[in-house]
């Protein structure tokens, strides 16, 4: 790879997706490096004491690795309803599903 292809890792923050418009800290992209997210780390190369990674690396990484990635928000309202259910409960009301239900009352 061409040396003029290497980003340091503090220029590359703004080729990443931004939360509330700001790019990653640095100390979150040197943490996807270091010990990765979710099984993945970012692909970079060590020069010194600086970081670097390319264009293309960042994103492969940016990519979902596999189909099974659940969105945030599905897991996020599976949880919600799970603590519904929960709540349900306490009261004695069951939550089911339909099969459940209708076999429950003899239908």
């Amino acid at each position: 790879m061409p040396h003029d292809q290497l980003i340091a890792i503090k220029d590359a923050a703004p080729l990443f997706p931004s939360r509330d418009g700001k790019p990653p800290h640095l100390a979150t992209i040197r943490r996807w490096i270091i010990a990765g997210v979710k099984g993945r780390r970012l692909p970079a190369a060590r020069v010194g004491a600086m970081w670097y990674t390319t264009r293309e690396w960042i994103e492969e990484f940016m990519a979902p690795s596999t189909t099974r990635d659940v969105p945030v928000q599905v897991v996020v309202e599976r949880r919600r309803h799970e603590a519904a259910k929960a709540r349900l409960a306490m009261r004695g009301i069951h939550v089911g599903s339909k099969e459940h239900l209708l076999s429950e009352y003899g239908l």
